[in-house]
């Protein structure tokens, strides 16, 4: 399963932004099909980042479904509207998962959290960081009670993996942090793993579903 993802940080009042980038996924999913979901970035990406996000069998199927937004003028003038809003460059990310061997039957309904961390493998670290990247997944998840997806970024800086962790809302993000603060077998599992990446590369931010 891949996981593609669109990122765009817009500036203005969300009042005006939000229809907006909701009739661009509402459009998105009508002609191409695919069960799109939009998302707004909080702790951790920049303000005004919207997310939208589709899970795919490949890259092929992807391509294919959303071949016909190309010519599609609704599509096409969403789209303009919400690129003068943009404050740089929109972003694509494909992320292949992992583990576990399949994503969560239920999708996230409107309101959930997903907390989304993510580390550069050095060099030659390559096996050991990919195998310590699924151990401290299963560790988080003995200690939180939440199923930690390890995905594997297939394009930008080489070796990047991507943990996402979805919560129904804040409260379980909250939660989950403050049972991974006090859990010993995971900072201690957490400290073994930095030789194998590369100092400095790991992030952490929140993205939350508004539709």
């Amino acid at each position: 399963m891949l996981l593609i993802s669109r990122l765009a940080t817009l500036r203005g009042a969300p009042s005006d932004l939000l229809p907006i980038a909701i009739g661009l996924c509402d459009r998105a999913s009508e002609v191409s099909g695919l069960d799109i979901s939009l998302w707004a970035g909080g702790a951790g990406y920049p303000t005004g980042t919207m997310v939208w996000s589709a899970a795919v069998e490949s890259q092929a199927q992807f391509a294919e479904a959303t071949q016909p937004l190309l010519a599609d003028a609704t599509y096409n003038d969403l789209a303009r509207n919400l690129i003068a809003h943009a404050s740089g460059d929109t972003q694509q990310v494909v992320r292949q998962l992992i583990a576990p061997e399949a994503p969560p039957e239920a999708p996230l309904e409107v309101g959930a959290a997903v907390w989304v961390v993510t580390a550069q493998i050095a060099n030659g670290h390559l096996a050991d960081g990919m195998a310590w990247a699924v151990h401290i997944a299963d560790v988080a998840g003995e200690a939180t009670g939440s199923q930690v997806g390890v995905f594997r970024d297939m394009f930008g800086p080489w070796g990047t993996v991507t943990w996402l962790t979805g919560f129904d809302g804040m409260a379980g993000v909250d939660d989950a942090m403050a049972k991974l603060g006090a859990s010993e077998p995971y900072l201690a599992d957490l400290d073994k793993g930095a030789s194998f990446f590369n100092p400095g590369s790991a992030t952490s931010g929140i993205v939350s579903r508004v539709h």
